[in-house]
């Protein structure tokens, strides 16, 4: 890995930063494309991209990005996740047991 990460100056490591910010959409698109996903997660993702402030352009790209992968990929809704309702319901129990933060 010595020869791939950037070890260079301030902006050559800028430069890093933003192509491999500008290729996630299009890492998100093939995900997308190649079944990674299913209705659930889907929602999941839209539900996180909400919850960004200040990455909330980003994260909408993201989505509808995986989105349109998802869309249009005949693999979509191949391979649903069974586990997401007893996931998810076994998260709101363990939520609620936890105290607040002080």
């Amino acid at each position: 890995m010595l020869g791939v990460l950037p070890t260079g100056t301030g902006p050559e490591r800028l430069l890093w930063f933003l192509v491999l910010l500008l290729l996630s959409p299009f890492y998100g698109f093939l995900t997308g494309l190649l079944g990674g996903w299913d209705d659930g997660g889907l929602e999941e993702l839209h539900q996180a991209a909400q919850l960004s402030d200040v990455g909330l352009p980003l994260a909408l790209l993201l989505w509808g990005a995986v989105r349109l992968g998802a869309r249009l990929s005949p693999l979509h809704g191949l391979f649903p996740v069974t586990l997401r309702a007893a996931a998810q319901e076994e998260a709101r129990a363990l939520s609620a047991r936890r105290p607040p933060p002080a």
